[in-house]
């Protein structure tokens, strides 16, 4: 969704543009509306691209939970409840909202994928835990944890294959 997004920015971004340049060169000067929204984004009346990302944020969503199983389960008013909830949070916190949901989404593909079951508990903690230490971190030393954690995940996708592999014969 977020990949859709960003075309439709840079869709709308590249429209503008050449709307703002047929304008210039005489081009659809008569296409009323078209200079109604340019005239009403110039003088701040209207905020033309805040409106148009809102339709294309909320239009994915609504896209996406008509007319299919998700529609029955959807609660539109929860949905409204919980994004007005993290819109007015500060950027700290959206980014640590960001950071967990990422970090959950990979742990739950390790254990999906990998059948990898991770202490959310522990990770929790050692993850607060070297946030507030005063202690610097390297790039060396990342490199190599991703390097025994890149050994590891690799090691358990061949038993993996393995194991299916034995289950086929």
């Amino acid at each position: 969704m977020k990949k859709l997004l960003s075309l439709a920015l840079v869709a709308l971004l590249v429209s503008m543009t050449y709307s703002c340049g047929n304008t210039a060169k005489g081009g659809s000067e008569n296409d009323s509306d078209s200079v109604a929204q340019e005239e009403a984004a110039v003088t701040g009346k209207v905020d033309t691209i805040a409106t148009r990302l809102a339709f294309l944020s909320a239009g994915q969503v609504k896209l996406g939970t008509q007319d299919s199983v998700v529609a029955k389960e959807f609660n539109n008013e929860e949905y409204i409840k919980g994004f007005e909830e993290v819109f007015k949070q500060d950027n700290s916190y959206l980014a640590g909202r960001e950071a967990a949901e990422q970090a959950k989404l990979q742990l739950r593909q390790l254990e999906m994928q990998l059948g990898i079951k991770i202490d959310k508990d522990v990770f929790l903690k050692e993850y607060k835990r070297i946030l507030a230490g005063n202690d610097s971190i390297s790039i060396e030393e990342l490199q190599k944890v991703n390097g025994e954690l890149t050994n590891i995940f690799r090691a358990k996708a061949m038993a993996a294959q393995q194991g299916a592999a034995q289950a086929r014969h």
